[in-house]
């Protein structure tokens, strides 16, 4: 890093950031997810880390088709990828309000 202040104005960005959005939940996980990509396998290894790509979680979700009465575990969650993604595969079904409560406080664990 060429300045101090570039990395001030980065840690001031990150300061800003709503882990408890969704938005800004999901830009944190994509972005540790291709960095841990663009570091190759050793990378991932040195990190501890395996992730699974979007499309892949998308499709096992399609395939599996879970409910919102089901609980969805993902014990090695990693960077949460899986468990916001079926999330959001849930919350598209237009779950009614006792639903999405179970959605919110239960049928998700990681």
């Amino acid at each position: 890093m060429k300045s101090p202040y570039a990395f001030a104005e980065v840690l001031a960005l990150v300061d800003e950031l709503d882990f408890h959005g969704l938005e800004d939940s999901q830009i944190v996980t994509q972005f540790y997810e291709e960095s841990l990509q663009k570091m190759g396998s050793q990378g991932r290894q040195a990190g501890g880390e395996f992730y699974t790509p979007r499309p892949i979680i998308r499709l096992i979700l399609k395939i599996i088709d879970p409910k919102i009465s089901e609980t969805i575990l993902d014990p090695f969650m990693g960077s949460g990828g899986f468990l916001v993604e079926a999330f959001q595969y849930l919350k598209a079904k237009n779950p009614s309000a006792r639903e999405y409560e179970k959605l919110q406080s239960g049928a998700i664990m990681g």
